[in-house]
């Protein structure tokens, strides 16, 4: 396995790999000063990150520098009239959307099990050639030309889904894509002619920005792939062997090298004049093979995959040698990294827990709105964990540009910057200038450069912050938005007046909610390694921060009114945090980041979560207050529950910050080697939905927080506008989009899907339906058989002036979304119903009913145990626990054998915490133990005086 080469989430569900630590042993040949380039006269740092065997040397694929990161399983059709589709395997490497099998030239979008195979009728045998983690291609066309003849050419893809998108299914399911349009660039001479090139030593800088190809007889070239401006830097080098090559994320360092021959690093910065078009620039070099053979102590020395690292101040490469017997060989992952002392530099980044949300003191520039059109609720606090690290870290250069309400696209936006602030729904807006989007996009990129410059969170993508400062620390926390856990929690308190229903109640629920999870995983393990490679520094260090659980599954202690859940949902709640938590370790293990886990911050050494009977808390409870926007802090409109709900407070970031310092030591440890955590996975899926037999197939799921309005009064139209996905496939023909609200199933009628799979048009909310949260589905079929679900959530208000229907003005009601208790303990003017600053937790001598102090509480009945459904736990008779998920999106269902040690399903869990009367079992048994050893003392005693 090539160390971090854009790593995939699918290298993981392929085999399984132990941690192995870098390796302590790490010799410095000689002490000099810092150098300014790799072709200085300063010896640089050489050390082994670990042993590998000869098949992870020579493991790839048939790509030389485009190796395959896991063998996945995948549906291509079927091969004859019989229509039964057939079970492929391909060497894959991950690209943005997809992974791409290697030797096939197909690529298998996340979240569909069927492979779409890329061509091109109008050109002769070609090769495809994808960048890692990215959106772009390369396409060389006439590919062995010495038996075929024709011209080598290339041709460069920026965005491969929005180029081929005319799709083809033949009629044994067989799904193709050709380009729509032109070809972004073709390499050609000032003439016209095309340029012949060839692939050997051929590569792509890890973001994707840069390739390198040769150009026989003349030179090996690098292509900016923004700008297509060609940098001939060195002689062609003709070999018979492959050449394999790396190039640095800010495209000024290449390393290649030639068997048996040379290990040289060139600077492009560093060159001569060119001779002629397409002549090389001699860009200065050096070999550092000869430093090898020092280090190694042998003169056989040979290197294969190679990746630059952030930057490039450090090189990793694969490497054997042979051993001073002339009989074995060794092979290892080496690293290789310029001296000097590096300036350390912190970039905090995420979502709301990153921010502060909820923790106040926010920085102002970060808490304005102006209009619907000018705003910023990043709400980056200052007493935020980033901050509260800083104080300790000292780092010489420190942001935050982490933003309340971010999802993974707000952190990597697969378009321009412009793009994005205009059509990407960013957390942060201003008011743009011009007609069609291409001209506000034109203006909006132009005035990104103020935000970008000013580090002002929320209006471009945070990875634009990385890529410009390029820190060598940065934290962050993200997937909780992906998968609207926030509305989750919202809907669970708000079903509806009337509506006595549990969250997650049903395993289906519980099923699709864990499966949607599953899907993201790709995703966030991408976005982690494309940050982690815009990192600069010899030992750039990316944590990714999870999620602490902000509710005390103890159920003898009652919940505030603030916090309206039953008991199931407390547990519910909890268990989803777990899983949620996992997968995102997965992501992080799979990209070689360092997971952090903060899930016991707010319980360890002392309960201060909700619900946990401690006066002071750590997380804000449910915050709606009086009146139509009356939140602590400035808004957007339309924001149903003020954003500081079930957020860490002050105290709550305080503990973050704490167990992040101890489990980081204080942000110095070193990143992790690649793993497969999935098993881990597994058992949470067991917790959580209570198996692991799958029964939505080929189900992809995607929140889309904007499609439609998230408060509508009854009786409404509600507008849906669901906007074109270079990740979906055309609908199936003669297909509508389906439109129900959930989760009591309500159909809301369908509309029409046009034939670039934009869904626009209105229907009616009925005026019967509950007052509350509700969440609003939109699917259809798709012409692989996949069905596509995409949904967000609502408020369902009684009518726009009185919300809850409670008979009381908006403007006068205590509390705008929910029934006022009547009780102000804290004797701030607001309702505790809904009051986020007061929680009031106290324990109970009964399962049932609340303390005499919250005798007005309005949230719903405790459920028993006995109303809750009861799980058939049932675990795979074997530990390959890696077979259970074979794609995270699509997961195919096994048989399995019970299995011992089973964790306890919630109605276990409400049993053993509830007992069976009001003595704990805890107190029973200690009780007892005491009187055993009482009544023994007193035997042996007795015994002895006779």
């Amino acid at each position: 396995m090539k160390y971090f080469r854009g790593v995939s989430i699918f290298f993981l569900l392929a085999v399984a790999i132990g941690f192995v630590g870098v390796a302590t042993s790490r010799t410095t040949i000689a002490e000099d000063t810092a150098g300014l380039s790799w072709v200085d006269m300063v010896i640089p740092e050489i050390g082994r990150i670990k042993y590998i065997t000869a098949g992870e040397f020579t493991a790839g694929g048939s790509k030389t520098n485009f190796p395959c990161t896991a063998t996945e399983s995948y549906t291509r059709g079927s091969s004859s009239a019989s229509g039964v589709d057939t079970t492929a395997y391909g060497c894959v490497l991950p690209i943005d959307g997809a992974s791409f099998d290697i030797a096939n030239n197909a690529v298998v979008p996340y979240g569909s099990k069927y492979a779409q195979k890329l061509k091109d009728d109008t050109l002769d045998r070609l090769t495809y050639f994808p960048a890692r983690n990215s959106s772009r291609i390369a396409v060389i066309s006439n590919s062995y030309n010495f038996f075929y003849g024709g011209t080598p050419t290339l041709y460069l893809v920026d965005d491969w889904r929005s180029t081929y998108t005319i799709f083809s299914v033949d009629s044994y399911h067989n799904v193709t894509r050709q380009p729509a349009r032109p070809y972004d660039f073709v390499l050609k001479y000032a003439n016209g002619d095309p340029v012949s090139v060839n692939s050997n030593g051929a590569s792509f800088s890890t973001n994707g920005e840069w390739m390198l190809i040769g150009i026989p007889g003349k030179s090996h070239a690098l292509i900016d792939m923004d700008t297509k401006v060609v940098v001939p830097f060195a002689q062609y080098i003709d070999s018979s062997y492959a050449l394999y090559s790396a190039v640095s994320n800010d495209g000024k360092y290449v390393a290649i090298t030639k068997p048996h021959d040379s290990f040289r690093v060139y600077d492009t910065s560093r060159c001569q004049a060119q001779s002629g078009e397409m002549m090389s620039k001699d860009c200065e070099s050096r070999d550092v093979l000869p430093l090898l053979k020092q280090y190694l102590n042998s003169n056989e020395v040979y290197i294969g995959d190679m990746n630059f690292i952030g930057a490039g101040s450090a090189l990793e490469f694969k490497t054997r040698w042979l051993d001073a017997d002339n009989v074995t060989w060794h092979y290892a992952l080496l690293k290789m990294r310029l001296q000097g002392v590096e300036v350390s530099k912190y970039l905090a980044m995420g979502d709301s827990f990153s921010s502060g949300e909820g923790a106040f003191d926010y920085v102002e520039a970060t808490d304005m709105f102006v209009s619907d059109e000018e705003y910023n609720v990043c709400h980056v606090s200052r007493k935020s964990y980033p901050y509260l690290l800083q104080e300790d870290l000292r780092a010489d250069w420190f942001h935050s540009v982490a933003c309340s309400g971010s999802e993974s696209k707000d952190v990597s936006y697969p378009d321009s910057v412009g793009q994005y602030m205009v059509l990407g729904n960013p957390k942060s807006k201003f008011e743009l200038i011009g007609g069609e989007d291409a001209e506000k996009a034109a203006y909006a990129s132009a005035k990104s450069a103020y935000y970008i410059d000013n580090m002002r969170p929320g209006y471009v993508p945070q990875n634009t912050f990385v890529a410009k400062e390029h820190p060598n620390i940065a934290t962050m926390s993200m997937g909780g938005n992906d998968i609207a856990f926030a509305d989750i929690i919202k809907s669970c308190i708000f079903h509806g007046v009337n509506i006595n229903q549990t969250c997650f109640s049903s395993r289906e629920e519980r099923e699709s909610k864990a499966n949607e999870i599953d899907q993201k995983i790709s995703a966030w393990a991408h976005n982690f390694v494309d940050i982690k490679n815009s990192l600069s520094g010899s030992d750039p260090k990316l944590y990714v921060i999870g999620y602490p659980k902000i509710m005390s599954t103890d159920l003898r202690m009652r919940c505030g009114l603030n916090v309206p859940f039953d008991d199931a949902e407390r547990l519910y709640t909890d268990m989803m945090v777990d899983y949620l938590n996992t997968a995102v370790k997965v992501a992080a293990d799979a990209a070689g980041v360092r997971y952090v886990d903060v899930t016991d911050a707010f319980s360890n050494p002392s309960d201060q979560r909700l619900c946990s009977g401690k006066p002071e808390v750590a997380v804000n409870g449910l915050d709606v207050r009086s009146a139509v926007g009356a939140c602590a802090s400035e808004k957007a409109p339309e924001a149903i529950v003020c954003p500081n709900s079930f957020h860490p407070n002050e105290l709550g970031q305080g503990l973050m910050a704490k167990a992040i310092a101890y489990r980081t030591t204080d942000l110095t440890q070193t990143m992790p080697q690649n793993s497969n955590s999935m098993a881990e996975l597994v058992d949470k899926r067991m917790s959580f939905v209570g198996d692991v037999a799958i029964t939505l197939q080929n189900h992809r799921i995607t929140y889309q927080k904007d499609i439609a309005p998230a408060l509508i009064a009854k009786g409404e139209k509600i507008q849906i506008n669901i906007p074109k996905s270079n990740d979906d496939l055309p609908a199936k023909s003669g297909t509508s989009a389906n439109i129900t609200s959930h989760s009591t199933p309500l159909d809301l009628g369908q509309l029409p899907i046009a034939s670039d799979i934009t869904i626009m048009g209105e229907v009616t909310l009925p005026t019967d339906i509950e007052t509350g949260y509700h969440r609003l589905i939109i699917s259809y079929t798709d012409i692989a058989n996949n069905t596509i679900e995409k949904y967000t959530y609502f408020y369902a208000v009684q009518s726009r002036e009185d919300w809850d229907g409670d008979g009381i003005a908006n403007g006068s009601d205590p509390c705008v979304l929910s029934l006022q208790s009547g009780i102000d303990q804290d004797e701030d003017g607001i309702d505790d119903a809904c009051d986020g600053e007061y929680v009031k937790s106290a324990r109970t001598d009964s399962a049932e009913g609340v303390s005499s102090g919250n005798s007005g509480t309005v949230s719903k009945t405790p459920t028993s145990s006995a109303q809750i459904q009861t799980h058939s736990l049932s675990l795979p008779g074997s530990n390959d626990a890696d077979s259970v998920f074979q794609n995270p999106a699509t997961i195919t269902p096994l048989a399995f054998a019970k299995q011992p040690n089973v964790a306890a399903t919630v109605s276990d869990q409400l049993h053993a915490n509830l007992g069976n009367d009001k003595i704990p079992i805890w107190f029973a048994w200690g009780v007892g133990v005491a009187l055993a050893i009482v009544a023994l003392s007193g035997l042996l005693l007795k015994r002895a005086k006779s």
